[in-house]
């Protein structure tokens, strides 16, 4: 009798339990649904890669003009905010879906005649009709190399050095500096 009861004791207990679990169908339910919803989330998320492949900073703009099939490319950025852009090529414009994340206030430095750095200002450039303020001209030449200048940004706090033959700008802190390096590469190229 005694086993009886402790029998019955058993079958009870695990009948309470299997009453408090979960059934297999429920648990495949509950899988599904946190499957749908992660896909949905993930889904959701712009790819952050393609993004990043579509933008255009001041330190790839080499690299961005490089990987045109043109020869020769003539990058523009124009307006009085320096808001809007044009890739030119042999006077004809190419199109680029790009979205460009370009400071407003450039800056652009140059050697001038003597070898002096001077801020440079640009000619305006006439499309059609209308003439409009350049902010910067970044050149690809036939040859692959491309603009050897140096763009500071709107903060005054970086210095980008454009060396002709380099996908990617230099990085500087101060003026100075960057003046120094561009001229110790302009003066003893390195690269021939």
């Amino acid at each position: 009798m005694a086993k009886r009861v402790e029998n019955l004791k058993t079958k009870t207990s695990l009948l309470n339990r299997a009453k408090d679990s979960f059934t297999l169908f429920e648990l495949v339910i509950v899988i599904l649904i946190v499957g749908i919803v992660t896909f949905l989330a993930v889904a959701s998320i712009p790819n952050l890669e393609d993004k990043s492949a579509k933008t255009v900073y001041l330190r790839t703009l080499p690299q961005f003009l490089k990987d045109f099939e043109e020869k020769e490319l003539d990058f523009y950025i124009l307006g009085m905010d320096c808001d809007e852009a044009v890739l030119l090529s042999n006077g004809d414009e190419v199109v680029f879906e790009n979205e460009l994340q370009i400071p407003n206030d450039l800056r652009v430095y140059r050697f001038n005649y003597y070898g002096e750095m001077r801020n440079f200002k640009y000619p305006d450039l006439r499309i059609g009709e209308v003439s409009k303020r350049v902010c910067l001209r970044f050149q690809k030449f036939s040859n692959g190399s491309t603009s050897s200048l140096i763009l500071e940004d709107e903060k005054g706090d970086t210095f980008h050095i454009y060396r002709p033959l380099k996908d990617f700008s230099e990085t500087f802190e101060n003026l100075r500096d960057a003046e120094e390096s561009l001229l110790a590469e302009e003066l003893n190229p390195k690269s021939l």
